[in-house]
């Protein structure tokens, strides 16, 4: 349920929320605490609606990417891929009660990419999957750490990722992940590893685990109830129905990702 995918959900690298994460017994489950919905802490998650709030959030995978060495300094300053504009593909950002941009995670339509290089590890797929109506995530980074978001935007993401994926009628997400995060996703989610670990060599060639997580509701019955009840809890349709990028904002973005003009970085979205 959390992107948990294109690697989101998610990068290839460790994250912070993994290594701090606290566990507890509930029902004889083991599972990770979720931050209540009435935190004030909590950041609010939608889908991005405009152009500048679409170059913040992949300004920021770019940055934090290019920080642990899992892509090279290119051109245009973002990281950005055409498919992340099509279909039913949406950009998430998770924003503080300021405005301001505190994580992003980056849903992707269906298997598109099938060569060694993809992030999304689509390859990886048996024959019976690929039948089956599967998203990818991906481009998950926060802006206060280079090592992932916090717990609670973590969740928050993962609970939007989750809700979108059900509402636009996927049955799971595939995700390419650090091997030693295996053991949290396996806490909170059904997450099936699909191969043995490799080397993405789009993403400085970082040791990765192909995975899927599947949204049926036997799968789900399997995840403890506290942190199942956390990603169930009702987004609005309205927010989920939102459109995704424009082809205009599309085109623009794939040809920015390439220039090497920058614009003024903007940190911050409405």
């Amino acid at each position: 349920m959390v992107a948990i995918c294109e690697a989101c959900a998610v990068t290839a690298h460790g994250s912070s929320y993994s290594e701090k994460s606290r566990s507890r017994r509930e029902n004889g489950h083991e599972t990770n605490r979720v931050p209540s919905l009435a935190a004030s802490s909590t950041p609010h998650v939608r889908i991005a609606e405009n152009l500048e709030e679409l170059l913040a959030a992949y300004r920021l995978v770019y940055r934090r990417y290019a920080e642990r060495g899992l892509v090279r300094r290119e051109p245009g300053g973002i990281l950005y891929s055409s498919e992340f504009g099509e279909g039913d593909s949406r950009t998430l950002v998770a924003v503080n009660a300021d405005g301001e941009l505190n994580a992003t995670a980056t849903f992707v339509e269906g298997a598109a990419d099938f060569s060694p290089e993809a992030i999304i590890p689509w390859r990886m797929l048996a024959e019976p999957d690929l039948n089956r109506r599967l998203a990818g995530v991906t481009c998950l980074a926060a802006a206060s750490s280079a090592k992932g978001p916090s717990p609670v935007a973590f969740f928050a993401l993962a609970r939007y990722l989750f809700q979108y994926a059900k509402y636009r009628g996927f049955e799971g997400l595939v995700i390419s992940i650090h091997p030693r995060q295996l053991r949290f996703y396996g806490r909170i989610c059904p997450i099936v590893p699909l191969g043995p670990a490799y080397r993405q060599a789009k993403l400085g060639n970082a040791l990765a685990v192909a995975c899927r997580i599947d949204l049926d509701s036997e799968s789900l019955s399997r995840i403890a109830p506290g942190v199942l009840s956390w990603f169930a809890s009702p987004i609005s349709p309205l927010e989920l129905s939102r459109p995704g990028i424009s082809a205009v904002d599309n085109a623009f973005l794939n040809q920015y990702a390439r220039r090497k003009s920058h614009l003024p970085t903007a940190s911050r979205v409405a």
